[in-house]
């Protein structure tokens, strides 16, 4: 369990709009996560990949924090996402809807991107890039989301991995038509 929010950094990986869901925004002061402490990453639509492993390599440069907390820019946490914080797995994830959909958190330590927490010294102590598609030999094919390269280093190392509570998605493609555009000078 978490008691102190004050050693959580929570970065949004946004859009180049830079929109984020009002309910994420309010959702992480509510949750007494100091406003100081909440990074919004400017992603590249052009490539997720990159994004998420920029927000992990600018979280992993803070000092003075013992969590670190990532959230897709369009996830909608709310009252059931807060288990989130009672956690006691090395990397937690709240589970949402994904591209294919609830069937992604089939097993136990299913790890995804749209909302997770991860303690500080287990971060870095796993070497970027933390984050890319499965491909299959000839790379004309996926065979998995950006997701699985992390999940698989994290259990190679021994982290426990798990998956909480719940939060509303609605994964890439998406619009927020009821977003909030957040000003330059909150992004990195």
């Amino acid at each position: 369990m978490i008691t102190d929010r004050s050693k959580i950094s929570a970065c949004i990986i946004a859009n180049p709009d830079l929109r984020v869901a009002p309910e994420l925004l309010l959702w992480l002061l509510d949750s007494h996560i100091p406003r100081k402490n909440i990074l919004v990453y400017r992603g590249n639509d052009r490539d997720q990949v990159a994004a998420y492993n920029a927000a992990v390599e600018m979280a992993l440069g803070l000092k003075g924090v013992d969590y670190h907390l990532f959230a897709d820019a369009d996830v909608r946490p709310y009252s059931a996402s807060n288990a989130l914080f009672e956690s006691r797995f090395n990397i937690t994830c709240v589970k949402c809807d994904t591209e294919t959909g609830l069937s992604a958190w089939a097993d136990e330590s299913d790890f995804h991107t749209a909302l997770w927490l991860a303690d500080n010294k287990v971060l870095r102590q796993m070497k970027g890039p933390w984050f890319g598609w499965d491909y299959n030999e000839s790379h004309s094919r996926i065979n998995g989301c950006v997701c699985g390269k992390f999940r698989r280093a994290a259990i190679d190392k021994g982290f426990s991995i798990g998956h909480v509570g719940h939060a509303r998605h609605y994964p890439r493609g998406s619009q927020l038509p009821d977003s909030i555009c957040v000003r330059n000078c909150y992004t990195k």
